[in-house]
């Protein structure tokens, strides 16, 4: 992931997967100026700065500042005998 900070810039969305949240590289990550949105470890529990009024909240990790969103999706997709559904 290192190697693709260089290649990012301000018009740009990344998505990361919780193996990458680590606070340093998302700081990092934050000084490209690319947008991002990371499925944080379920075992992270950043501090609640300012609640918002669509249920997110604003929080900080080590001078990061954050909004966190709490989600589940549901995934459906087709398979041999109909469909399969997911949530997580």
């Amino acid at each position: 992931m290192m190697t693709l900070l260089p290649l990012l810039d301000p018009s740009m969305v990344v998505l990361l997967d919780r193996a990458l949240d680590a606070t340093a590289f998302l700081s990092q990550l934050n000084q490209t100026g690319a947008r991002f949105l990371v499925r944080a470890k379920s075992t992270r529990r950043p501090p609640v700065l300012t609640h918002l009024s669509d249920g997110s909240y604003l929080s900080d990790l080590h001078g990061l500042p954050v909004r966190i969103l709490d989600a589940e999706l549901t995934v459906t997709v087709p398979t041999a005998a109909g469909s399969a559904t997911a949530t997580g």
